[in-house]
């Protein structure tokens, strides 16, 4: 379980480059802006954009919640 923000994102991002990479993508964080995003690309295009927010309380909520969203995102695409 995440202690603080940093660790979330740390967390939050192992995650998503794995799920992302099972489908042939990429997963970055993007900090910038109001909420962070999980940037996932393809052949360095721009695949989505997936915003997650959450404490680090409530982390493994928060990443089970933006797994959920980053496979829709990719079955989509």
């Amino acid at each position: 379980m995440a202690t603080s923000s940093g660790k979330l994102h740390r967390d939050v991002l192992a995650r998503a480059r794995g799920i992302a990479s099972t489908r042939g993508c990429a997963a970055e964080l993007e900090l910038v802006g109001k909420h962070p995003k999980v940037v996932i690309t393809r052949a360095g295009a721009l695949v989505a954009k997936v915003p997650f927010a959450g404490s680090p309380k409530d982390a493994d909520q928060t990443i089970k919640m933006l797994s959920r969203d980053i496979r829709r995102v990719l079955e989509a695409a």
